[in-house]
């Protein structure tokens, strides 16, 4: 989250939450601050987590890596996947290592039978960033029996489901404090899935405030309670007097195997469709040639890289395009900017992170049915030895077509041609202009 920026704006979103009811039914995102001392379980999670139970299965004495399982098993990966999807504050999450047990070597590690995760976190000054932790351990500890979350450390407290209710949570007297990563261990069952068996059970984290875009899409800015900023916030920049809403902030691209900084805008809507997804650029802010932008809609993730710098117009600021994508109804989509960089890059790329739009494209047009060279049969129309001319409309009459009145004139074929074409764009309705 950004820390030391826009303070007011903090005391402003913390006075807010304070004052709205709490999601009831999933962790919320903004639990708690970063605050000294342990991890401080919330007493709403902790009931939830009183609820649920979940063996604890040991991974047995250590005997030299003999018995390390060699990788990540299915299902801690199936894990490890949802909440990289899920969740903004991370782009790290460690897996298997064939190792003894930091707190008791005469153990294995879970990590060494590749049950085990490292949620990794940026600290604060220092400590633990409860402020990006608390809302992962809070989701975990909520939905344990369905995950098979047998055990949690984060910021030197512990969370067992095998142990009785009102006595989960303990203080961790191992020697590593567990203050930049969470450590989330899954039972044998869980992790010898090797298909996706939670998710259709749980509800994804939510986003404190965000609300929902109507039918036709809405605008989401840097400010919004629906985006989340992560990483270091010392590489966070804020321009003010420029932007979308009068701010926007930015980041160097950098030579990584992950994103070290990295934004997401949560996506939640009234109604399904296909909406074409904007972002708001400023020149000359805007500068690095191929930004990473990752867009999840209806369940799928489609990753682009777009060249901000040669999409903005000098000194101006533009919505550029990053495509046309079906989104379902509801939350759990997003658009995701990060900067990673594979290979080399110059210095001050700078990547600018703004606001996104998000605009509803119409259905395509329903052409109307071709017209027969011959008239239908008319009820009562005269037989076959009258007049055909009969049964033929004369030149300029209108034959109504749904709702259109369609001339049909035998000296003008390429009119009528451009008078259908009209009227059927006429049925189908004029496409959203997007300015």
């Amino acid at each position: 989250m950004r820390h030391n920026i826009r303070l007011a704006s903090l005391v402003f979103g913390v006075a807010l939450l304070a004052a709205c009811e709490a999601p009831t039914n999933l962790a919320s995102t903004e639990d708690a601050l970063s605050h000294p001392g342990t991890w401080a379980i919330s007493a709403e999670t902790y009931a939830a987590g009183d609820t649920q139970y979940v063996a604890y299965d040991g991974a047995g004495p250590w005997n030299d890596g003999l018995d390390c399982t060699g990788g990540l098993t299915s299902g801690a990966g199936i894990v490890r996947s949802y909440l990289l999807a899920h969740f903004p504050q991370t782009s790290v999450i460690g897996g298997y290592s064939c190792r003894q047990n930091t707190a008791n070597t005469a153990q294995m590690s879970i990590h060494a039978v590749g049950r085990a995760l490292d949620i990794m976190l940026p600290r604060s000054s220092g400590e633990a960033d409860n402020d990006l932790g608390d809302p992962i351990g809070a989701w975990l500890v909520e939905n344990a029996e369905v995950l098979g979350i047998q055990y949690i450390i984060w910021d030197q407290w512990t969370w067992m489901a095998a142990r009785t209710p009102g006595q989960k949570g303990r203080l961790y007297t191992g020697p590593n404090p567990h203050t930049d990563h969470l450590h989330v261990e899954l039972n044998l069952a869980a992790s010898l899935h090797t298909t996706d068996w939670f998710s259709g059970l749980v509800e994804p984290p939510g986003v404190a405030q965000c609300m929902q875009l109507s039918a036709q899409g809405g605008v989401i800015d840097d400010l919004d309670p629906c985006f989340v900023e992560s990483g270091n916030p010392a590489y966070w920049r804020v321009v003010q007097g420029a932007g979308y809403g009068g701010s926007l902030i930015w980041t160097n691209a950098w030579t990584s195997a992950t994103p070290g900084n990295w934004g997401r805008w949560h996506v939640d809507l009234v109604e399904a469709g296909d909406y074409e997804v904007e972002v708001y650029l400023t020149s000359p802010t805007a500068v690095y040639a191929a930004t990473r932008y990752t867009v999840r809609h209806g369940g799928a993730d489609e990753t682009l890289f777009l060249d901000q710098g040669a999409e903005t117009p000098v000194g101006e600021s533009a919505w550029v395009s990053l495509g046309v994508y079906t989104f379902a109804s509801g939350a759990d989509q997003s658009v995701s900017i990060y900067d990673d960089v594979t290979g080399t890059v110059a210095a001050q790329q700078h990547i600018v992170v703004d606001a996104v739009r998000l605009v509803r494209i119409d259905p395509p047009p329903v052409v109307p049915p071709v017209l027969d060279e011959a008239p239908p049969e008319v009820p009562g129309a005269p037989d076959g030895d009258a007049d055909p001319t009969e049964a033929q409309p004369p030149p300029g009459a209108a034959r109504r077509h749904g709702r259109c009145a369609i001339a049909i004139g035998q000296s003008a074929p390429d009119a009528t041609a451009f008078v259908f074409v009209a009227c059927a764009a006429a049925i189908a309705g004029r496409r959203r202009r997007r300015t």
